[in-house]
């Protein structure tokens, strides 16, 4: 029976792998993960992943079939460890030619790319080995950031056992796009500029709709995470708040967390975590 060794900091695979009945022989989960989380609270034994190189050399040594790796957060030099006989697969949470990176659940909804997960021989690039199996998860608008992860996690394990079952043979990748993107969360990306227009500032909102990750404006040297934002298109409201108003004007801070302004030649309503300091009058977003 083949032995596995299973590492990273999601859950929903290894528990795939337990439900098939597979052997795993050792997990490594990486510390605080919500992987070590779950098996702290059903009792499964577990290690730490250690440092890098120590986790290199367990490998060298250790006796093995299968690798699996669902979130581990190095990059192994995979032809030093492959020896002809132990397979290498990891599962990534976008469809992989496109969206390589640690973000690529946030770089999907950014920048409208066809999104699902992806089972895939490892090699000594990042997300680049061959392409076993995949599963799309389509972009509706029903579907926030908060499910998106919750549901691209759980077929992570669906996809796995796709995998298995097809004998981990290599298979076309369901689209390959001119041009891929990498995607690993990064500042800029997270602040609204009067540069940005309506249509990438909502693009950006759905991307980072998480605590933890909200968009943010700056405003008097201060971040003001957005957690909402909603076109007004009511006559009424928009007699009252839009006609006479300046571009780029607050005109109305209520409820202690909306904000409703003229930008981009519209009336928004944005939802905020903290709406201390705004003022109407004053322009919002710089």
């Amino acid at each position: 029976m083949d032995k596995f060794i299973f590492v990273g900091n999601r859950f929903f695979v290894y528990e795939k792998m337990i439900n098939m009945g597979l052997d795993v022989t050792t997990v490594y989960a990486v510390r605080d993960s919500f992987l070590e989380k779950e098996l702290l609270n059903r009792k499964i034994p577990y290690e730490i992943l250690p440092g890098k190189k120590e986790f290199i050399d367990l490998l060298m040594s250790g006796c093995y079939d299968y690798l699996i790796s669902n979130g581990c957060p190095y990059i192994l030099p995979i032809s030093k460890l492959a020896d002809g006989h132990k397979k290498f697969i990891n599962i990534h949470p976008s469809l992989l030619p496109d969206m390589k990176g640690k973000s690529p659940i946030n770089g999907a909804l950014l920048f409208h790319r066809r999104h699902g997960v992806t089972c895939h021989y490892m090699n000594d690039g990042i997300d680049s080995g061959n392409v076993i199996a995949q599963m799309e998860i389509p972009l509706t608008y029903d579907v926030n950031l908060d499910l998106l992860y919750q549901i691209s996690f759980r077929l992570e394990g669906a996809v796995f056992e796709k995998a298995y079952q097809n004998g981990f043979r290599p298979s076309d990748p369901i689209c390959i796009p001119k041009q891929p993107i990498y995607y690993s969360r990064n500042e800029a990306d997270r602040i609204i500029t009067i540069h940005d227009g309506w249509d990438k500032a909502f693009s950006k909102i759905r991307a980072f709709h998480l605590a933890g990750q909200y968009l943010y404006i700056m405003h008097s040297g201060k971040p003001y995470e957005i957690t909402g934002a909603t076109v007004i298109t009511n006559p009424v409201v928009r007699e009252m708040y839009f006609d006479d108003k300046l571009e780029n004007c607050i005109c109305a801070v209520y409820s202690g967390k909306y904000v409703l302004a003229k930008i981009w030649g519209m009336l928004l309503q944005f939802e905020l975590l903290d709406v201390a300091g705004l003022a109407v009058g004053e322009s919002l977003i710089r």
